[in-house]
């Protein structure tokens, strides 16, 4: 395990991913897309927990990965496009799905973008689920999405740091191996 200097705040995604298992279930939906940036220790967690409830459904599932390293570009104007002409490549595959998962919102947007640009008629033509809550509100339709709280994982870890400098015995050993989880919430948007 990796050492940590402080206590390790964690979002757990799994109950929100199966609440939104559930919409697509009772959507009668059986395919579903993984779509990522890149693979990492992160979008594995996630896609196994996906793919987890997805299998105890009897739902199919995929992965793509876009291989848009650059994080930081990703941010800049220039990424968002670098997203969308990701996406455009894979359109055809993508839309063999009905429900695609993406790695966060900024990833859904870019789906958006290149979706629409060709054509397809979200959520009709296939569904898009994001990860943040950071860019729902900001597409039409509105991005359903998992909510990675925040605001509450900020406020826990101020109370965490409250109560480290309050302790007048803290045994840093403990304090680093610490790891507190915060429960993610499904938020049903339009896309879904």
């Amino acid at each position: 395990t990796t050492a940590h200097i402080a206590p390790l705040l964690k979002v757990s995604a799994r109950h929100a991913y199966y609440e939104a298992i559930k919409h697509i279930v009772a959507k009668g939906d059986k395919k579903i897309l993984w779509l990522e940036q890149e693979q990492s220790p992160l979008s594995n967690e996630r896609y196994n927990t996906l793919r987890d409830f997805a299998e105890m459904y009897k739902l199919e599932i995929s992965r793509i990965e876009l291989c848009v390293y650059n994080t930081e570009s990703i941010l800049k104007d220039e990424g968002m496009k670098k997203i969308s002409d990701a996406c455009e490549k894979h359109l055809e595959t993508i839309a063999e799905h009905d429900v695609v998962f993406c790695y966060n919102d900024i990833l859904a947007c870019g789906l958006f973008k290149a979706a629409l640009k060709n054509g397809y008629d979200i959520p009709r033509s296939f569904s898009i689920i994001g990860f943040d809550n950071l860019s729902s509100r900001f597409t039409s339709p509105r991005l359903s999405t998992i909510d990675h709280k925040m605001v509450e994982m900020g406020a826990k870890a101020v109370n965490l740091i409250m109560q480290m400098s309050s302790s007048g015995n803290v045994n840093m050993d403990e304090w680093r191996s610490t790891t507190e989880h915060i429960e993610g919430e499904f938020i049903l948007g339009e896309s879904l």
